[in-house]
């Protein structure tokens, strides 16, 4: 597996939007792309939101809609997987309601794939549906 390099910490700085990456690489062609999509890394007035950790729709909805047009002119772009917040961190307190509501945003996009995130790998079990 040394062929598989991550980067991390990729930033994009264009007025009101920053966020976090991992990519993996295989050669020269990047296959993943997972984004850190937690709802409170967005800073206030994001998306004209003026908390938008308390709007995980719309949030999410809006980040995953410009990374769709962001890897629209890219030629075989990543599959994007975007990971979702299971933490609170300022209100609101997030529970299934959030979580659920940021998958939704997910699902309504497009994006069957994803990944929870809690720094303490306590998660919301409440929040998952279980497999058909």
């Amino acid at each position: 597996m040394n062929h598989l390099r991550t980067r991390s910490a990729v930033r994009e700085r264009e007025g009101r939007l920053a966020h976090h990456a991992i990519v993996i690489r295989k050669a020269h062609v990047i296959e993943l792309h997972f984004t850190e999509t937690d709802v409170v890394r967005f800073a206030r007035g994001t998306y004209k939101l003026r908390n938008p950790n308390a709007h995980p729709y719309k949030t999410i909805d809006n980040a995953l809609k410009d990374a769709i047009a962001r890897s629209k002119p890219v030629a075989n772009a990543a599959k994007i997987i975007p990971w979702y917040q299971d933490f609170t961190l300022g209100p609101p307190r997030y529970g299934v309601t959030e979580i659920r509501a940021q998958k939704k945003a997910g699902y309504d996009n497009g994006f069957q794939s994803w990944i929870l995130w809690n720094p303490k790998s306590n998660y919301t079990l409440a929040a998952l549906e279980p497999q058909s």
